[in-house]
């Protein structure tokens, strides 16, 4: 399993050296080098990172992220409909995996539509979110308050497994996984408020309705927010 480090690691691709000295290197890449093997010492498959959106997914970084052994990029908040972070991992950093998540409706990150006519989550949004999901590798169907969460995470899955079927094959050959989210827990700090608490229990493609999701060492855990 992948063990992924939320908000508060770094800023944009840097390690924070000065909050985590721990891991400080000759270089941001040794830096993270040290933190991957850091975590794997303790049997993980490797680490990953998040990142605010995409902009942080260049090929300088992902180059950097293959050398220093960071196994997944969470790119949150990032919606992009062909997915160019994975096309471009495929051809720099071929170990490295993206995983992409947006809110798709106004009431993010709250459960349900914005309306609350019926207080669940819209095909509307579940329409949106396909089009990440049919050239992604990893995808999460966004955060939600803690009231419900599981039938929340549930309800969104359904419908995603319902608007997802017979997608197109693309030549990178996307593996559409997709879980659960995290949760927004308000009887915390707002500086603690996220924690994720998923993965994996989709596989979108042709009839994904009838196609069971096989879990493997190379899918993710997440943990809450890193903080020191």
């Amino acid at each position: 399993m992948i063990l992924v480090l939320d908000n508060g690691w770094g800023s944009g691709f840097t390690l924070n050296t000065t909050r985590f000295p721990m891991f400080a290197g000759a270089s941001n890449e040794n830096s993270l080098a040290k933190l991957s093997n850091y975590v794997k010492s303790f049997g993980w498959r490797g680490v990953g990172l998040w990142l605010p959106g995409s902009g942080a997914a260049t090929e300088t970084n992902l180059r950097m992220a293959q050398r220093a052994g960071i196994r997944l990029l969470k790119l949150d908040g990032s919606h992009d409909d062909t997915c160019s972070a994975t096309q471009l991992a495929r051809a720099v950093a071929p170990d490295v995996y993206i995983e992409y998540g947006t809110c798709a409706n106004a009431a993010c990150p709250l459960n349900g539509g914005i309306d609350k006519a019926d207080g669940r989550w819209p095909w509307d949004a579940a329409r949106v979110q396909s089009k990440a999901i049919a050239c992604a590798d990893l995808f999460r169907t966004y955060d939600m308050v803690k009231a419900l969460s599981v039938s929340e995470v549930l309800d969104r899955q359904y419908k995603l497994l319902n608007v997802s079927t017979n997608l197109p094959l693309l030549p990178w050959r996307p593996q559409r996984h997709f879980g659960g989210s995290g949760e927004h827990m308000g009887v915390l700090p707002s500086s603690h408020r996220h924690a994720t608490v998923w993965w994996m229990v989709g596989s979108a493609g042709t009839r994904a309705r009838d196609k069971a999701f096989t879990p493997t060492s190379e899918h993710a855990a997440h943990t809450n927010h890193m903080h020191a």
